[in-house]
């Protein structure tokens, strides 16, 4: 039937919906599939889970009736939340699976798998190995283990088909080496739902112009409901054939600004929200897309819209953590991504004073990952918010960093201002497009390196930073004086393997992460 489906490789069961469909779309296991199979009372029987919402139920009964509703209850209807949904098994239980079968029924949900398992258990993870783009502490590595600094802007895919030739030609003619690419994952109307075989042409573009490509779900930005960015890993696990043996050309950037809180008050002050749920809902994210084998490195945006940084060392640690459980080497393969919008770049935003970006950058490389600038521009609302593009660009250059400008074309009346780069063929250039790309210290042009997978011959004169100088973020520029009252110069130091212990204070030792 329509409910039972195949997409890109994956079958799975689909459930419908709506409540209102009242269960009428289940299957059933005949008995036969259990005659074999060892079960105890006390064994949980597993259903695995690959699409669920808010309204999600899932229910479990013997099948022993034409219709789900006159089946006898097995368990009653449950809603769910997670990627599975467990069972403890009593003799009744499997009493009368074993004699009438199970049918398994549900609401808004699409599951593809079912397992005993003894209470406790853990399914065994299959271990990843790294063919492609991989991390090394801050950096990131392409696959032939040169360091690698993203350069390029946002094309808007989705729903920008058209300009898709337009979008490439303009890239390549300015020195770019990747293109952050929006897709849709169709839970919003952003020009129609990203099959696996547009994403395989979008990936070949990109080898084509010698670019790499991080592709995001464009439809998460804001709320916060975990179920929207779970479903856009859902989204990756249905084209995990697009991108799976393309580990070399492409990054997954799961989705793009999940979780709208925290944002500022009009004080520009941060709200106190629930930190955890940015984590606790990657750490799902990250599970179901390592559990269908995609090796690809992941980006993943702050909190906030992506501008609350400060998301990254408070909670980053913890999705490392999950990331590293799946690979061979034991490592993580993630790279966060900051927004640089103006609630990021300032700490008066509204006024534009007072710069958290080398303050946002260094804090986030303090946990040992690499950092992404994922967007940025010159201004907003019709050029009423600067960005702080200067410190993006020359801090990026300073600490190895990536940068994407937003973006291409199309943002629209409001926003086309300070926002676009291009006009809609790319034959001329905006103020947005002069800043990223033609500045002549740190633009794109002056600063782009072609991937080494392409070997053009271009020689990456990227060296690793261990002393970096720059005007200092407004938090501690107060700390920054001497005796007299005059300003300091602010110099991070970053010496991983060196430990000083203070004369003053004998025994205390400071290792190279701690050091200002």
């Amino acid at each position: 039937s329509d409910a039972f489906q195949v997409s890109d490789g994956n079958f799975f069961f689909n459930t419908g919906v709506e409540p209102t469909w009242d269960w009428d779309r289940y299957m059933t296991i005949a008995p036969a599939a259990f005659a074999n199979i060892d079960m105890k009372e006390g064994d949980l029987l597993n259903v695995v889970l690959t699409y669920t919402n808010g309204t999600s139920q899932i229910a479990l009964k013997q099948a022993n009736a034409i219709k789900f509703n006159d089946c006898t209850a097995i368990a009653s209807s449950s809603s769910v939340s997670s990627g599975s949904y467990s069972l403890k098994l009593t003799s009744s239980i499997i009493s009368q699976i074993k004699d009438k079968g199970l049918a398994i029924g549900g609401i808004n949900l699409n599951w593809n798998e079912v397992y005993i398992s003894p209470e406790g258990y853990t399914p065994p993870i299959t271990l990843l190995d790294k063919p492609g783009f991989h991390t090394d502490g801050v950096r990131l590595l392409d696959a032939n283990g040169k360091e690698f600094l993203m350069r390029g802007y946002n094309y808007s895919y989705a729903w920008q088909k058209e300009y898709w030739d337009a979008a490439f030609k303009t890239a390549k003619k300015y020195n770019c080496n990747a293109l952050r690419i929006q897709l849709s994952d169709g839970q919003k109307s952003l020009g129609g739902y990203c099959d696996a075989n547009q994403v395989s042409s979008l990936i070949k573009s990109c080898k084509d112009n010698h670019f790499i490509g991080v592709f995001n779900v464009q439809d998460t930005g804001g709320g916060n409901d975990p179920n929207v960015l779970l479903h856009a890993a859902d989204y990756w696990v249905k084209i995990k054939n697009a991108v799976i043996g393309q580990e070399k050309y492409c990054i997954v950037n799961i989705g793009n600004e999940w979780m709208e809180s925290p944002g500022r008050d009009c004080n520009g002050e941060w709200g106190n929200y629930e930190e955890k749920l940015w984590s606790n809902t990657y750490i799902e994210a990250v599970r179901r897309i390592r559990s269908a084998g995609i090796k690809n490195t992941l980006m993943i945006d702050c909190n906030g819209y992506g501008q609350y940084a400060d998301i990254i060392w408070k909670e980053g640690q913890r999705i490392l953590d999950e990331d590293k459980k799946y690979f061979e080497d034991g490592k993580p393969n993630i790279i966060f991504s900051i927004h640089f919008y103006e609630k990021a770049c300032y700490w008066d935003y509204e006024k534009g004073v007072g710069s958290r970006v080398a303050h946002s950058i260094d804090k986030a490389l303090s946990i040992g990952a690499p950092v992404c600038i994922g967007e940025y521009a010159y201004s907003r609302k019709s050029e009423e918010w600067k960005m702080d593009w200067e410190t993006i660009q020359d801090y990026s250059k300073t600490m190895n960093i990536g940068y994407f400008g937003w973006s291409f074309t199309g943002n629209g009346d409001a926003e086309s201002q300070g926002l676009d780069m291009f006009n809609s063929d790319g034959s001329q250039m905006y103020k947005n497009g002069e800043c990223i790309i033609l500045h002549p210290n740190d633009g794109i042009q002056a600063t782009s390196v072609i991937c080494s997978v392409y070997d053009d011959g271009a020689e990456s004169h990227i060296t690793e930073r261990y002393v970096s100088g720059g005007e200092a973020s407004a938090d501690v520029q107060s700390y920054l004086k001497d005796a007299n009252g005059q300003a300091l110069d602010y110099v991070k130091l970053n010496i991983p393997e060196t430990s000083l212990e203070l004369n003053q204070e004998p025994g205390l030792t400071l290792k190279g992460a701690d050091l200002k």
